[in-house]
């Protein structure tokens, strides 16, 4: 066999349509820290992301036929994961919806150099303190480059609805890097 390096994802992707462990080996080794960083945006449990990060490579490579060179591998393994991320948030009722109703005050502007100055690890942990409706909608608007088109269709929501509740997830960050940093 080839050396990992040399293996494309169109490979890859052939090895494990065709059931090669070894090929599922190396696409794990591959994706798997990008698909756990991915799950660990929408759920604040590690061990959870760590599940559903181990769910999602067991899709994955069994739906692997299905997926085209037309777009990315990483791309297309992002979102089988999403949809996994999101079938799990409805299914624990994890994503409630709030009154989103009412239009609160802006927060004051955030110095931007205080934004910039904070780490990954520390933006994720100011995330995980948003509600995880407010988690999911700021991260597939801002992360996944969605819609609110497309937002509202995967959550059932209103367009309307899921930019206030980004709004209001803009509003709340603000608030805990300015109050609470």
């Amino acid at each position: 066999m080839r050396s990992e390096v040399e293996i494309s994802d169109i490979e890859l992707a052939r090895l494990c349509s065709k059931g090669s462990k070894e090929g599922q080996r190396m696409l794990y080794d591959k994706y798997a820290a990008y698909l756990y960083t991915l799950c660990c945006r929408y759920v604040s449990d590690k061990s959870m992301a760590q599940d559903l990060m181990h769910d999602s490579m067991i899709k994955i490579f069994g739906a692997i036929r299905q997926w085209r060179p037309t777009g990315t591998l990483k791309g297309w393994m992002a979102r089988v994961t999403l949809n996994l991320i999101l079938d799990h948030l409805r299914r624990e009722k994890s994503i409630i919806m709030e009154d989103f109703s009412t239009i609160e005050t802006p927060a004051e502007e955030v110095d931007i150099e205080q934004v910039k100055s904070l780490s990954f690890d520390e933006i994720l942990s100011l995330m995980e303190r948003l509600s995880p409706m407010k988690r999911v909608v700021f991260n597939l608007y801002y992360v996944e480059n969605c819609t609110h088109r497309e937002i509202a269709s995967m959550l059932g929501i209103k367009e309307k609805t899921s930019s206030s509740i980004l709004f209001k997830a803009r509003t709340d960050l603000m608030n805990i890097i300015k109050y609470n940093k």
